[in-house]
Formats: structure tokens, sequence, C-alpha cells
């Protein structure tokens, strides 16, 4: 009998749904039962795309972990994972339905972690409490991660709760890296990680904690949050020498809000080199500088001239130079910054209603008692949305503390009263 056109449609509408589906989302235990019951890699390899690897008991491994399918790896409570190859890690995404990765509480030791999302199907990518020390031989950063979708496809990429502490090796300078290109664009977050360098004094060093090159033709939105770059532990003069730059190239279109992040760096190892350096040779970026402290960089600020934007309640404290790029003051809005203790004259004149007072803060950056930032923010420029689809921040400072404690909002990553009026101390 020969089948209706009904049945037909049907069965195609079912073969649609089908492909179209989510993955499965199986849960292999490792150590487990055979074929988990060996090395991690042969565990890996059995899992499907979607599955999920918990990692049950603490372990070394001295394996190179290459994944080309969506897989999360996640470790239970109380359980290390700790990568000890000193080869990059390589996990590949391309995947022709919706999908959801994880990668949570693993230790990188020695070595870095790439990952690359392709294909024409979006899907969200999740990097949380992982702890970087040192680096891959060889390797120009310690995590990265590359975006190349098209079709309409806009994955997400978090990037949260990190340890960062960038080795010796002036070969690789970033500790974290977002490259993206194709047509679709994406949205990537980064927030809550904290960037120390080891405990080793160099004359002068290239590190940066984050660095994004945004192409394509697509809209890339990026969000860079409560990010703290610390000195190192033993050796408070060991800095990171530069902190963020994001470029836009090709004919992307690029929304960046950066706010509430602490940055203690180095002039000295950071010479030439920026706090913080935005735009690109392509493209257009529109950026919102909000809320930041940024002490002893070489250059505080670098505009390309396709960037334009906010700059409003930032910190900037004992840099070598405020400002020095392409981009005009008239492109960027300035509102309720501190600027203090510079040691060259800047190509942008200090814009109506600076303070240029002592900020009065310890050694890891927090307002001390009587500090002229507390209070002394822009409440507008807070509350304000965007840029581009980007909302209004969240209203938290750099240590997850609310926002607002006082009558106004205060100058810089922290919030002051929080600190030192309610305990913290």
């Amino acid at each position: 009998m020969r089948p209706s056109p009904h049945s037909l449609q049907f069965a195609a509408m079912l073969l649609a749904l089908i492909s179209a589906a989510p993955l499965s989302a199986a849960t292999l235990d490792w150590p487990g039962p055979s074929p988990c019951n060996s090395t991690l890699m042969s565990c890996i390899d059995f899992a499907q795309p979607g599955d999920t690897l918990h990692i049950v008991s603490s372990a070394s491994v001295s394996e190179r972990l290459q994944i080309f399918k969506p897989l999360s790896i996640i470790t239970a409570p109380g359980v290390s994972l700790s990568l000890t190859s000193t080869e990059s890690h390589l996990m590949s995404i391309n995947s022709a339905v919706p999908w959801a990765v994880t990668v949570s509480g693993v230790q990188i030791v020695g070595g870095s972690w790439f990952f690359a999302v392709n294909g024409a199907q979006a899907g969200e990518l999740t990097l949380q409490q992982l702890s970087f020390r040192g680096n891959a031989t060889g390797a120009s950063t310690q995590l990265q991660v590359s975006m190349n979708q098209s079709g309409g496809a806009r994955s997400q990429v978090r990037i949260r709760r990190n340890q960062f502490e960038i080795g010796s090796d002036n070969a690789a300078p970033n500790s974290v890296a977002a490259v993206g290109s194709g047509s679709s664009g994406g949205q990537i977050l980064v927030e809550d990680n904290r960037f120390r360098p080891e405990d080793v004094v160099m004359v002068q060093s290239a590190h940066k904690a984050l660095f994004g090159s945004l192409g394509g033709s697509g809209t890339w939105e990026a969000i860079i949050r409560r990010n703290q770059m610390l000195p190192a532990v033993a050796t408070p003069s060991r800095r990171y020498a530069s902190g963020v730059e994001v470029v836009s190239v090709d004919s992307a279109s690029v929304n960046l809000m950066l706010h509430d992040n602490l940055l203690l760096l180095d002039q000295v190892a950071g010479a030439g080199r920026y706090g913080i350096l935005l735009g690109g040779s392509g493209g257009q970026m529109s950026a919102r500088v909000l809320n930041n402290t940024i002490v002893n960089a070489y250059t505080v600020l670098g505009f390309y001239a396709n960037s334009s934007g906010q700059f409003d309640n930032n910190l900037v404290s004992g840099g070598f130079r405020f400002y020095e790029g392409a981009a005009p003051a008239g492109n960027f809005l300035q509102r309720g910054n501190l600027i203090h203790g510079m040691t060259e004259p800047s190509s942008w004149p200090v814009a109506p209603g600076t303070l240029t007072l002592d900020p009065m803060l310890s050694t890891q950056g927090m307002p001390l008692p009587g500090s002229p930032v507390m209070d002394a923010g822009s409440d507008t420029a807070r509350g304000e949305s965007g840029p581009g689809a980007l909302g209004v921040p969240e209203a938290l400072d750099a240590n997850h503390l609310r926002r607002l404690e006082g009558a106004h909002v205060d100058i810089g990553a922290l919030e002051g009263e929080r600190v030192f009026y309610d305990g913290m101390e």
C-alpha cells in the first residue's frame, strides 16, 4: 500500500524534530565500571556527545586530553582532578544539535587548554572553578576559547570563578584569550576570576590577564566584570604587566561592558603596554568602562579610532600616562572618575568633574577610611543600560558585595563602606 501524502509529511516532520533534538545526557563516573575503570581518555572516548564525566575520586593525570565532541567534565565535591601534561589540552565542539558543556573543578598544572566552538548550531560553554598554574610549552595562553560559527548560531561562553597563576615564560603572555570569527558573532562573559603571577621577579614581561580578538561579520556582546588582577602571594612586586586588551577586526560589531574589575599592575614590567586597550583595525566597538580600579599601569588607557562609548566612575592611580591612542576624548563620555599620580601628560584633557585627589588605597586596592572615592561616583552612569543589547550592570562590586551601600555609588571597583563599615575588613 502506498503511503499517503499526509503520512509522508508527518514522517518528514518527525525526522526534522529528531535531528534537531538536544543531545542526550548520560552521566559516567570516573573511575567507574568498564570502560571507565582505566585511563581518563578511555572513558572520554567511550562517552557519547552530550554526556557528563563525573570525577568521583581525586587523581593526577599525565595524559593529554583531546576531545572532539561536546562533553562535560565535573568534579564531585571534595574531589580534585589535576592535569599535569605540559602539552595543550583540546576540546573541539562542532554539533548539529543544541548542546551545553560545563567543565568545572579541574586543575591544570604546567599545561594549557584550548576550546574550539564551530558549526551552525548554538550552544553554551561554561568553564568554571578551574585552576591554571604555568602553561604548556610553546603555548601563547593558559586558556583559549575560539568561536567560528555561521548560519545564525550565536553560542554563549562563560568563563567564571577561575584561578590563574601565570609563569615566567614570556612565550605565553595571556592567561585568557578569546578569539571570534565567522558570520554569527556570539556572547562572552568573563566574571569573578582571580589572576596572580607566580613568585618570580622579572625585569620586564608581556603577561596580560585577558586578550580578545573579535572579528568576522557578526555582532559580539562581551561582559568582563569583577575580575581581580592581584600581586603574587609572596613577592608583591611581581604583578601582571597589563590587564585587558580586546580588539575588533574585519567588519565585526562589538558591544563591550567592562565593569568592577580590580587591576593592580606593574608599569616597569609593562613598559609600553596598557591597563585597558580597546578597538582595532576593523569593524566598530561600543565600549562601556565603568567602576574599575587601575593601579600602576604604564599607560592606563588606549582606544583605537573605531571605538567610542563611556568611561565612568573609574579610579586611576599611579600610572605613567593616563591615555595614549587614536580615539579623541570626544568619542567617550567621562563622568565621576578619579585620576591621580600620573607621571607624564596625556593626549586627553582631564574631563570636568574629575577628582585628582590621592585615593587612599591599601596595597590590595581597597579604599581606606576617609578615601575620597566613597559616595563620589555618578549614580546616573551606574544605572544606565548598554551598549547594544547589554542591560544594566549587576549591582555588585569586585568582591561580589552589594553596590550603593552609602548615599551614592563609590568610584572604583570596590564599595568602601561595605569593606570597612560592615565588618568585611
